[in-house]
């Protein structure tokens, strides 16, 4: 129904187009799905503030629709409309305020879990937060943020790209020769390498892509080590190529198994110069052949040679080749040890404070030409009581001295043995020395000569020959000592059940009375023994019925019982008419004495200059020797050198020979020696006169001695003599 109330105006259409419209029609009203009545500010033409009209949306954002009885609003596209936002945290949801807007900020925080994050920081406020950069152990996206960079040591251009700009950070790696090194997937390795030893302590070298070598100088110009990390080289065989005479090669702890050709000079060692019986992880070890052939010198220190099957050390060729081991170990685990055959004298291979054994049927070397073999020190043991003995032959020689051996030997041709202060012992079936060598040479002196029971502990065949002095045998063989030869000997102690020397050409030697001896091989009965001079000692024979001893010259006599009742003149002297005494001048002289000592300058230059020892007795006179008593004092340096026939005399002058005084192995000699010379007259028939000449000690062969040095070495000398009126 249509009217009015309280202004309010209800019909069921109305028409506002026209003031005091009479005829309203439907038409002119609210005929359309979804219009409504809209007042406005300006009358209208029908007079009215209310205009028929429609909701719509000049953008297009809003579809505006009628679905009877309602008008409908819908977002363009179907979307919902936005009336809140939900955050992350903070203030959640926040809403437009009365205005429709919502305050959106950015900020950065402190470093979290969440690299990127919104935040509700009020009702219609909220801020968008990046986190800053923060410290890690290991790559993780959650923690990633936002980083400022020190203006100090790197730039920041306008597109944002960091470049470092700082000279203490280093941007390459470079070699010694300025070769960079290339990372690879930026990496860069560093390996340790020993190198050649050079001007400086370190090297670095690029080794190829993302590889540097950090070189410490060898200690030694060359190192071999096996694994390659600590040497030069890994094999010793490639170190000698590498090296030249004067290098020294360093062998780190290993077992090289190879076989080496030594070079002229150039010498091996173990790091630690020392071989360990308990270094089993220290030692180094070669398994194979050490071969020499050069002319020269090599040292070789602290290493174990080992047999691989054949001999460890071999010694060939014609030159003079010296090859030393000190501190080292030959390990005879498969075969004999040694094989010498060089030509030359002067080849010779030297053993000091080494150790060495047999673990089977082995020989310890084989000398077979002209060379040497010397054991200083040394120490070598058969583990197996092998019947093998060592063996020399042609002109070689075995010079053992302070060391142990156990292994018969054996030497033949002109071979030749000195063995001083040594054990020489057999642990088996065999003879400990076999001599059937025609060397003149072969001596055994303070040392232990043992056989294993009842083996003799030296045989020496027909054309041999052997001194053994102050020695100890050990033998429960018949004889001791035995054979068709020759043997010189004294001192000699036997501690087996033999003390047996049966032997066809015997030589005893009497010991002085320095070494505690008598000076003397033989006694009769009623000898007296007496000292003739200082530290010399002699016998006087048993006197006849009746006769007294007495001292004659300073030394005993026997005389008879009778003596004249007075003394008569002065001077005069006792002599016997074969029942009394009578005092009468003396128809001879006196017995008068000269002594001193050589020193070891005037012992070299007694060719050019002679020492006169008694004086000329004046016109008239004559010097008639008696005996000579010489002693050569050996300084314990060096010894004299001298030809073969040289030696020194008591000459009349330097023209006459008296009597030899100090023959040439005396000269030569490495010991004290002493010797008595009592002359049988004056030497050679006179064809000069010796009226008035002095006597002097002399040199007989025109060239002077040399040698000794150390100028250590003197001559005693002790001269009894008369001097006769002619």
């Amino acid at each position: 129904m249509a009217g009015f109330d309280n202004d309010i105006v209800y019909a069921k259409n109305a028409d506002f187009t026209q003031a005091d419209n009479q005829a309203p029609s439907e038409a002119n009203g609210l005929a359309t799905n979804g219009q409504i009545w809209v007042g406005t500010t300006s009358v209208n033409a029908g007079g009215t503030h209310v205009n028929v009209g429609t909701i719509t949306s000049p953008g297009g954002t809003i579809t505006v629709g009628f679905s009877s009885p309602d008008i409908t609003l819908d977002l363009a596209g179907g979307s919902a409309t936005v009336t809140e936002f939900g955050l992350q945290t903070g203030t959640s949801p926040v809403v437009p305020d009365m205005s429709g807007l919502v305050t959106f900020n950015g900020s950065s925080v402190a470093a979290g879990t969440s690299p990127v994050r919104t935040n509700g920081t009020g009702a219609n406020t909220m801020q968008l937060e990046v986190q800053r950069s923060q410290a890690v152990a290991s790559t993780d996206a959650t923690v990633v943020g936002l980083s400022a960079f020190d203006s100090a040591s790197f730039d920041v251009d306008t597109n944002g790209f960091v470049t470092l700009d700082d000279p203490t950070v280093m941007f390459t790696l470079s070699d010694d020769v300025n070769t960079v090194v290339t990372p690879n997937a930026g990496n860069i390795q560093l390996v340790g390498h020993v190198v050649e030893q050079g001007a400086t302590k370190f090297s670095t070298v690029v080794a190829g892509t993302n590889l540097l070598n950090i070189n410490p100088m060898s200690p030694s110009r060359w190192i071999v080590d096996p694994l390659g990390f600590n040497g030069t080289h890994t094999t010793i065989a490639s170190a000698i190529a590498s090296a030249t005479s004067g290098d020294d090669i360093v062998i780190m702890p290993a077992t090289y198994t190879e076989n080496i050709t030594l070079k002229a000079g150039v010498n091996l060692s173990s790091i630690s110069n020392s071989w360990s019986p308990t270094g089993t992880s220290t030692n180094v070890t070669i398994v194979g052949k050490v071969t020499a052939s050069y002319a020269g010198l090599v040292n070789i220190k602290g290493i174990e040679l080992r047999t691989n099957s054949d001999y460890c050390i071999e010694l060939t060729g014609a030159s003079a080749t010296k090859l030393v081991f000190t501190n080292c170990f030959v390990n005879m685990a498969n075969n004999s040890a040694i094989n010498h055959t060089g030509s030359s004298g002067l080849s010779i291979i030297y053993f000091n404070y080494c150790q060495g054994i047999s673990l089977g049927a082995f020989t310890f070397f084989t000398l077979t030409t002209a060379g040497s073999i010397y054991f200083n020190y040394s120490r070598f043991l058969d583990a197996t009581n092998a019947t093998n003995a060592s063996t020399l032959a042609g002109t070689c020689g075995f010079f053992c001295y302070w060391s142990q051996f156990e292994s018969g030997i054996a030497f033949s041709s002109t071979s030749g043995i000195t063995i001083e202060n040594s054990h020489l012992r057999a642990r088996s079936t065999i003879t400990p020395i076999a001599n059937t060598s025609t060397s003149a040479s072969n001596v055994i002196k303070n040392s232990i000569v043992q056989s294993a029971g009842t083996e003799t502990a030296i045989s020496i065949a027909a054309s041999g020959s052997l001194s053994v002095i102050d020695s100890e045998i050990t033998s429960n063989n018949t004889n001791a000592i035995t054979g068709a030869g020759s043997v010189t000997y004294g001192g000699l102690t036997f501690t087996g059940t033999s003390s047996t020397i049966n032997v066809t050409t015997q030589t005893p030697i009497a010991l002085t009375a320095r070494q505690g001896g008598t000076d003397q091989t033989s006694y009769t009965t009623g000898d007296i023994l007496y000292s003739n001079a200082t530290n010399s000692l002699a016998k006087l024979g048993i006197g006849s019925t009746s006769k007294l001893l007495t001292v004659a010259a300073g030394i005993p006599a026997w005389t008879t019982a009778t003596y004249p009742s007075t003394a008569g003149s002065s001077g005069n002297v006792l002599t016997s008419d074969g029942t009394n005494w009578t005092s009468s001048a003396p128809s001879g002289g006196v017995i008068l004495e000269a002594s001193g000592t050589l020193t070891s300058a005037q012992i070299k230059s007694l060719r050019a200059t002679p020492i006169q020892v008694i004086a000329a007795p004046g016109a008239g006179k004559t010097i008639i020797p008696i005996s000579i008593t010489t002693k050569i004092n050996y300084g314990g340096s060096n010894v004299f050198v001298a030809g073969a026939s040289q030696i020194i005399a008591l000459y009349y002058g330097t023209s006459l020979l008296s009597i030899s005084a100090v023959p040439n192995s005396m000269i030569v000699a490495s010991s004290n020696q002493i010797k008595a010379t009592i002359t049988s007259g004056l030497g050679p028939a006179l064809t000069t006169t010796i009226d008035n000449v002095a006597m002097n000690l002399y040199n007989t062969v025109a060239t002077e001695i040399s040698g000794n040095a150390a100028n250590d070495n003197t001559i005693e000398y002790n001269i009894i003599y008369q001097i006769v009126t002619i």
